[in-house]
Parts: structure tokens; C-alpha cells; sequence
């Protein structure tokens, strides 16, 4: 696979390399024929990462419905606290990540639905 961007991908005691790769088969390649690796800025590791682009393909607004969900809930200001709220009155897996997928989509409708009830029995 191609890439842009810096050619190193690693840096220590003055050596830098490209040890790191996306590799893909025949297939793949034949799927996504335009992607490409795009080697991000290092952080705090001595490896920079790298984002894997998909580009020039019809059918890929598919596979980006997958990370919808992932989208909405970074971009919630309560997400810490939906976590949270989510798992630590109950241990069970299959219960938990269908709530935490309710709340993440629509909101905790329960949880609105009590607050509106105390505020509308405040109001009379």
C-alpha cells in the first residue's frame, strides 16, 4: 500500500525507520483501490500512527454508518458520565451494552421523562 507523509515511522537515538506498514491482500486492494496509509505526527510513543484513508469508493458511506454511533457519543459533553452511569449498577454485558447503545442514540428517555415529571410536580 502507499503512503503519505513523513517517510519514518519510528525515531530512537538518532536512528529513524519505517518499521511500520499497512499491508493488504490482492482482494482488498481490488475493493479499495485508492486508499492509502497516512502517517500521523508522533505523540508521546516513539512510533508515529497512521490512519488507514478510504477514498473513491461508492459504497463506503456503508461501512461509515458503523462508526456513527462511536461519532455521536465522542461528541456528547456527558460521555464520561453515560459510561459511568451505564456500568456501575450492573455487571451484565448484554444488558449493559444495549442500554449504553438506548442512551447513546436517543438519550436516556427515562431518565428525561423523571426529570420532567420533578420539574413539572415542582411547578404546580
Amino acid at each position: 500500500m502507499g503512503f503519505k507523509g513523513p517517510p519514518f515511522t519510528w525515531e530512537g537515538r538518532g536512528i529513524k525507520e519505517r518499521i511500520d506498514r499497512g499491508v493488504c491482500n490482492h482482494d482488498w486492494w481490488h475493493s479499495f483501490p485508492v486508499s492509502h496509509i497516512l502517517h500521523l505526527p508522533k505523540l508521546k510513543s516513539d512510533h508515529k500512527p497512521f490512519l488507514l484513508r478510504l477514498q473513491g469508493v461508492s459504497y463506503l458511506r456503508r461501512f461509515s454508518r458503523c462508526f456513527w454511533l462511536m461519532e455521536r457519543c465522542l461528541r456528547n459533553d456527558d460521555f464520561h458520565n453515560m459510561v459511568k452511569g451505564t456500568w456501575e449498577d450492573n455487571d451484565d454485558l448484554f444488558e449493559n451494552s444495549n442500554n449504553f447503545r438506548r442512551d447513546a442514540l436517543i438519550g436516556n428517555i427515562f431518565h428525561k421523562k423523571r426529570v420532567d415529571e420533578e420539574v413539572g410536580s415542582e411547578l404546580k
